[in-house]
């Protein structure tokens, strides 16, 4: 992620979205530009999509993959996930079916440059959107990934999947992720 241009309003970052063949995000007031992702982070988040869509055909369930916008509201911010789960009805900002409001679980592929905001200030942003029952972040460079639940009393529980025999189980949908899939034709010594 680049560094922030300067603060601006809501509607200055959607006039810059418009704009730009890049996709920008909006944090406190600063519009940071997405870096694109490289080649493994592209092919694990197809594995994912392939995974989620071959999973959830259903018409009470909504992937959403890299380009649908999550609105936060206190504080307001707009990020956008590498893919999301929406469980029911999708609900969207306005008329605008790429801001959603209601995700139940998002997803993020670690990379060097955003690992630690998405770790960090991201996931205490997705953490205000009432919705979000499951975050996982996914590393690009081993078979890992972390599920982090919210829990009954707002906690949220952070579990740890090492190896390609682990599989990682999300309550909110009642399915099974095996990271066998997830890394599907992944080569790691190429990095």
């Amino acid at each position: 992620m680049s560094t922030a241009m300067s603060r601006h309003t809501v509607e200055e970052y959607f006039e810059v979205e418009m704009a730009s063949e890049h996709k920008h995000e909006y944090v406190d007031g600063e519009i940071l530009e997405m870096v694109g992702g490289s080649t493994p982070h592209n092919d694990i988040c197809g594995n994912l999509y392939f995974l989620l869509k071959a999973n959830f055909r259903k018409p009470d369930f909504r992937i959403c993959c890299g380009n649908s916008r999550m609105r936060t509201a206190n504080p307001l911010a707009y990020l956008y996930p590498d893919a999301a789960v929406i469980k029911g009805a999708g609900e969207y900002e306005s008329q605008r079916l790429d801001t959603v409001l209601n995700p139940t679980v998002l997803f993020e592929i670690l990379s060097p440059s955003t690992e630690q905001f998405d770790r960090g200030r991201k996931f205490d942003l997705y953490k205000t959107i009432a919705s979000l029952e499951e975050y996982l972040l996914i590393s690009q460079q081993d078979a890992i990934v972390e599920r982090f639940s919210r829990e009954i009393d707002g906690r949220w529980k952070s579990e740890r999947f090492t190896g390609l025999n682990s599989v990682v189980k999300l309550g909110s949908l009642g399915w099974d992720l095996p990271l066998v899939d997830l890394y599907a034709d992944i080569d790691f010594t190429a990095q």
